[in-house]
């Protein structure tokens, strides 16, 4: 299936690129959104598609992205967020878009997700529990849910057609696909062939900046696992073809 157009172009860096960062929860995009925005213009040259950005957005008074006139976002040069999806690119036309995504491991990403979501509770009151958290708030299968139903949005999977093997064949089309545990190797290149600075800071992370609630262990990572078998193949499949994602990488860097 072709949601994009020319995506698989293998350009030499050049103004007409437009790096797309689609902002899976708990995978390091804070990190990424920091770097972007110490570099480029806020709103301008970097976009942030995503409830922080468009609060900001709004303040000082712009339009929503997607409302602005077509010179203005033919600046942006890189677009990330959790509001990012397989036709943001079409706002701005012409240039050729570079797909980014990072998964997570699956167990890693759960707990770090509940550690997140109770961050603001009050350290000497009792939190609800993992297990209820994850049976009352629909996680199961969190990746691949979230990107059925918000990166591909416009364009949902096809329902006589497995959702893995859906995104399986988008994530095809994509410039780079990562895995956020080895974040501090390759988004160091990913900044290089953008152009910026290759150093990365660690944000929004579990025991340095809020609580660490609970920490993953062996029994818990074998129950996360088997209850989720679609995260888990889409994880994998992606993490052994890592070496194949960063050498193309490291080739646009030569």
């Amino acid at each position: 299936m072709q949601l994009f157009d020319a995506l698989k172009s293998r350009a030499r860096p050049g103004k007409d690129e437009l790096f797309i960062f689609v902002h899976l929860p708990k995978t390091g995009g804070q990190t990424l959104r920091n770097c972007f925005a110490k570099h480029f213009k806020l709103h301008r040259e970097f976009i942030h598609l995503a409830p922080f950005g468009q609060k900001d957005a709004e303040r000082l008074g712009l339009l929503p992205f997607e409302q602005r006139p077509l010179e203005e976002r033919m600046e942006a040069k890189v677009i990330l967020g959790h509001s990012v999806h397989c036709q943001t690119h079409t706002l701005v036309p012409g240039k050729v878009p570079r797909h980014v995504l990072f998964l997570r491991d699956p167990a890693e990403l759960l707990v770090s997700l509940y550690n997140f979501e109770l961050r603001d509770e009050p350290a000497d009151q009792p939190v609800v529990a993992f297990d209820k958290w994850l049976a009352d708030s629909g996680r199961k299968n969190f990746m691949t849910k979230w990107l059925a139903e918000h990166f591909m949005a416009p364009q949902p999977p096809p329902k006589n057609k497995p959702v893995l093997e859906t995104i399986n064949a988008a994530l095809e089309q994509f410039w780079f696909v990562g895995c956020s545990e080895f974040l501090d190797d390759d988004a160091p290149l990913l900044l290089r062939r953008i152009g910026l600075p290759p150093k990365v800071v660690r944000s929004n992370v579990a025991g340095v900046h809020y609580p660490k609630r609970l920490t993953l262990d062996d029994s818990l990572r074998t129950k996360l696992y088997a209850d989720n078998e679609l995260d888990v193949q889409l994880y994998r499949t992606w993490r052994d073809r890592l070496d194949e994602s960063r050498k193309r990488l490291e080739d646009e860097l030569k």
